[in-house]
C-alpha cells in the first residue's frame, strides 16, 4: 500500500521541467545498498509464499516453484540477486526462529529443495523436527558443488545453475 502511495504521490508531482525516464532494465542483480535488515525481514512467523507449477513440471505436485510474497522486505531480499545472501540465509536456518523462512527463502532463490518447501506447507513447525537440524549442512555440501555455477536470471528472480 505504501508503494502505491509513493507512486500515486509522484505521479501527481507538478515537477516543472522534463520527467526523467526509468533506467533501462539490467538484469544484472542489484547492489544491497539498502537492504532490509534480514533478521528482521526472515522470519518464521511472518514469512508468506506460494508455490507454482511451472509449464515444465510434468508432475502436478512436484517441481513447484516457491515465490515469497510477504513480507515486503523479504521479496525485496528476494529480487536482489545477491549470491552473498544465500550465505548468510544458510546461517539462519540454525535459529529455530528463522530456520524455515531461511529455508523458503533458499528455496525461492535456487529452486533448490522446493519440494520440500512444498512438502512442509501445512506443517512448517515439524520442518525443523524432519529434516531442518541439518539444513545447514545440506545447504553448504550443495551450494559447494554450484556456487561457482550460479547465475542470476532477473526474468524468474532466481538463480540458476549454468
Amino acid at each position: 500500500m505504501r508503494a502505491g502511495f509513493v507512486l500515486a504521490v509522484a505521479a501527481c508531482s507538478s515537477h516543472p521541467g522534463p520527467v526523467t525516464p526509468p533506467p533501462p532494465h539490467n538484469d544484472a542483480p542489484a547492489a544491497m545498498t539498502d537492504a532490509p535488515d534480514l533478521h528482521a525481514a526472515i522470519r518464521n512467523d511472518t514469512i508468506q509464499f506460494a508455490t507454482m507449477r511451472p509449464p515444465e513440471a510434468t508432475l502436478p505436485t512436484r517441481g513447484r516453484r516457491v515465490v515469497v510474497v510477504a513480507p515486503p522486505e523479504a521479496v525485496a531480499l528476494a529480487r536482489r540477486g545477491d549470491v552473498a545472501l544465500l550465505d548468510q540465509l544458510v546461517a539462519l536456518l540454525a535459529d529455530p526462529e528463522r530456520a524455515w523462512a531461511a529455508e523458503v527463502m533458499l528455496a525461492a532463490l535456487t529452486g533448490n529443495e522446493a519440494d520440500l518447501v512444498n512438502d512442509f506447507q501445512g506443517s512448517p513447525e515439524s520442518f525443523r523436527d524432519v529434516l531442518g537440524k541439518n539444513a545447514p549442512q545440506r545447504w553448504q555440501a550443495w551450494l559447494a558443488t554450484v556456487r561457482g555455477k550460479l547465475q542470476w536470471d532477473a526474468s524468474r528472480d532466481q538463480f540458476v545453475v549454468r
